[in-house]
């Protein structure tokens, strides 16, 4: 990390959020931050002409360096989580840890700059003391020599590595929050917008209870010969006859045990002819014959609940919220681009394939 020489101030508020995950995180596992090397051409010039490594990096950005063991301890995060999260397996899985791997690199280089900008922007003298202060408390350490010790024995690492390393995980969320995010601005018409698309996920999305009767016939062969024995059933419902007798005697649905009843259930999540029809038939009104995949259906709509949100006003900043999420990511590329493309970023060869190809052209290749 670049030196710290900002003046103190207060420690923004905002941060908080980023702490307590970057310290839960890292209190399971920590591990010593690599030291600076010198770039190969300032090794070059300190050996007469000939490159001379202290350390394997695999690249430089500014004043901050990326070693060949923080690459593979990334890489090997990076394949736990995708083992841990997924059902894939021969070629599509390896196929998505290839997609996985090729992205730990540019995620690295990332952090690197958002913590740079950390220091251009904030006070993170106080941040790092603060950081400090809550890993000491989460961890139950009262001084800072029980601190040193633990570090020393423990973890091989000083004080300032172990800020290094809480910043490196914290200080980018912080970062991204107020200068990605603070600048998406949402309208109140295109918050708007999304209410009235969205407005299920605001408050109640109705329901509805039905019984049925059903006759199977899956094919259309099929169906076209049961035409006559569901129309039969519809007209004797409609005549008056008990339509609970009706499911007892002849549905062949599981259903016909507890009477046919279905519900209550959101109408969305029915079949579409079914939904249609629920969503639409007065109460205690049967259906025409409704032809399925399944066979032929006959339901009575038995109580039915509307759709309830919350008017616009109550939900106005979860609306904001959720337009400002879907352009994020788009901002977020073009954030760490500009970043990219505004520092001294130097790259090892060997590693050039791990960077997304339209950032290659942005660094300068050792």
């Amino acid at each position: 990390m670049s030196h710290r020489t900002w003046g103190r101030s207060v420690l923004p508020r905002t941060l908080l959020r980023a702490l307590t995950v970057a310290l839960a995180f890292f209190s399971a596992s920590l591990l010593p931050v690599a030291s600076q090397t010198e770039r190969p051409s300032e090794a070059a010039a300190q050996t007469g002409g000939k490159e001379m490594l202290v350390e394997d990096i695999v690249c430089w950005i500014n004043d901050d360096v990326v070693t060949l063991s923080d690459l593979l301890i990334e890489e090997q995060q990076a394949l736990a989580a995708v083992l841990q999260n997924t059902s894939l397996s021969g070629d599509a899985l390896a196929a998505r840890v290839n997609e996985a791997r090729k992205m730990v690199l540019m995620q690295m280089i990332g952090r690197r700059l958002l913590v740079q900008e950390a220091e251009r922007l904030f006070d993170i003298d106080a941040i790092s003391e603060d950081l400090v202060d809550r890993f000491m408390e989460r961890n139950q350490i009262a001084t800072e020599e029980d601190l040193t010790k633990l570090l020393t024995n423990q973890y091989q690492m000083t004080r300032d590595e172990l800020e290094d390393r809480l910043l490196l995980m914290a200080a980018p969320d912080y970062v991204i929050d107020t200068q990605v995010r603070g600048s998406l601005g949402v309208s109140e018409a295109e918050a708007r917008q999304y209410y009235e698309q969205n407005k299920d996920q605001f408050g109640s999305p109705g329901s509805v209870v039905f019984r049925e009767l059903v006759l199977f016939a899956k094919s259309d062969e099929e169906a076209a010969g049961r035409r006559e024995e569901i129309d039969k059933l519809a007209a004797t419902a409609q005549a008056g006859e008990s339509f609970v007798r009706l499911v007892k005697e002849y549905s062949e649905a599981p259903s016909k045990t507890i009477e046919g009843k279905i519900g209550p259930v959101n109408p969305k999540d029915l079949v579409e002819k079914i939904s249609e029809a629920a969503a639409t038939l007065p109460v205690g009104q049967l259906s025409a014959p409704i032809r399925t995949a399944q066979g032929w259906h006959l339901i009575e709509v038995l109580e039915r609940q509307d759709a309830e949100a919350p008017p616009f006003e109550e939900v106005a900043r979860q609306c904001e919220d959720a337009v400002r999420a879907s352009r994020f990511e788009a901002k977020y590329d073009e954030y760490v681009q500009e970043l990219f493309e505004d520092s001294l970023i130097e790259l090892r060869g060997d590693y050039v394939e791990l960077l997304p190809s339209q950032y290659r052209s942005m660094v300068i290749v050792r």
